[in-house]
């Protein structure tokens, strides 16, 4: 009797695994991707008929000066700006008013559908004289902008959709603030914080109150898919944010039923070039961990996984993981304090393998197993007795179904 099997693609690595049917005890691969033609009329609708504001076209008039706030990793970015560009020159506003802004040290992205009329910006968070005073929000901070926005007529902001710990759901108006304000306050927020304090503003709402006061109220978000862009979503910023919360939970949520012996965690596109953050991947372990029966293993698969930072490389280099988090405590103002101490306090149960671009005493001395490549993990795969796969692990809001 022929062994039935199965072909599960992950977003992280090429080619897809090959798994025996009969032990796949559950499989989640994210929201699909749009085709181009769905895609194209889904651009257009979200423009056009925006949530709770006019048209894209309606509101700007000859004579403008359009900023679009463009976020790096945007899926289909190019799409996007092609169809914003389109209604904006049909308005009357010439490609030479309008301006693509990016992030520090961005270079101009290229593409047959940026029409080269249009202005490439970098956002330089360190130039004071690149600045400007906005306002204060209702906490009291200071508020800086990129000097470009505050003189513009019109900007709208472009960004994708994701959960970061501390902020709630990551999107476009988070690329006006903080990702466009001054370095301080990019520091500030780009530091992954413990559990909010009842008397701190919520950073979406903070968010929200700055782009408000700086009038970019009409905003294009993107919901990723496993690979692409599963739909986008246009209009005011506080209507935008809750439809986007929404479609957002929907698209992204795995429950799983049972348990596994060996859950595999694919983190990141391939496609898309950017690189998983420790923070993305030390959150996943700890969001996947009810997953794993005792004594089972777990697996990440993350080529594109960043380079271990200060904190991480302490940890690494640490005999006694017992004293582990509080040591860390001098490295609290590093990017990945968080991800240390979480890799640290981890309970593991079963080991937990790691593939990666690392090399492999890297990946050793931080607690992982190292899998070589996808060959390897696909024997493992073959060989246990029950296993489950998640595809965009770092996406997906993972949990266990539990009875009464």
């Amino acid at each position: 009797m022929t062994e039935s099997r199965a072909k599960i693609m992950l977003s992280a690595i090429e080619g897809p695994l090959t798994v025996p049917a009969e032990t796949l005890a559950a499989e989640w691969s994210g929201p699909a991707a749009l085709d181009p033609q769905t895609l194209t009329a889904r651009i257009r609708q979200a423009l056009d008929e925006p949530l709770d504001y006019p048209p894209l076209g309606r509101i700007v008039v000859p004579g403008d000066h359009v900023v679009l706030v463009l976020e790096p990793g945007t899926p289909d970015w190019p799409r996007i700006v092609s169809a914003v560009i389109e209604r904006l020159t049909a308005a009357g506003v010439e490609l030479q008013a309008i301006s693509l802004l990016g992030s520090p040290g961005q270079d101009r992205p290229q593409s047959p559908l940026l029409p080269p009329e249009v202005a490439w910006l970098a956002h330089t968070p360190e130039d004071r004289a690149e600045l400007a005073y906005l306002s204060n929000t209702t906490s009291g901070r200071r508020v800086y902008l990129n000097r470009h926005l505050a003189e513009a007529d019109v900007v709208i902001p472009i960004g994708w959709l994701r959960d970061r710990q501390g902020f709630g759901l990551f999107g476009p108006w988070f690329t006006i603030f903080p990702e466009t304000s001054d370095e301080p306050t990019r520091t500030e927020f780009h530091r992954v914080r413990p559990a909010r304090q009842d008397s701190e503003p919520s950073p979406v709402k903070e968010a929200v109150e700055v782009n408000w006061h700086l009038g970019a109220r009409f905003q294009v978000a993107v919901l990723p898919g496993a690979s692409g862009t599963a739909d986008v979503l246009a209009g005011d910023v506080e209507k935008l944010v809750q439809a986007a919360k929404e479609r957002f939970e929907k698209g992204w949520r795995f429950t799983a039923k049972e348990t596994t012996e060996l859950l595999v965690l694919g983190l990141g596109d391939a496609s898309a070039g950017l690189p998983v953050s420790w923070e993305e991947l030390t959150r996943t372990m700890v969001l996947a961990r009810s997953l794993v029966e005792p004594g089972g293993r777990m697996v990440l698969a993350c080529p594109t996984l960043e380079p271990p930072g200060a904190a991480l490389r302490f940890l690494a280099e640490m005999d006694d993981p017992s004293i582990a988090a509080k040591a860390l405590k001098e490295f609290k103002d590093q990017p990945d304090y968080r991800a240390a101490v979480r890799l640290a306090r981890f309970d593991r149960t079963g080991p937990i393998g790691l593939l990666s671009q690392l090399p492999d005493d890297v990946v050793e001395n931080l607690g992982f197993v190292p899998i070589r490549d996808a060959d390897e993990l696909e024997k493992m795969l073959q060989k246990a007795n029950a296993s489950c796969i998640v595809n965009r692990a770092e996406l997906t809001r993972i949990s266990l179904e539990t009875t009464r």
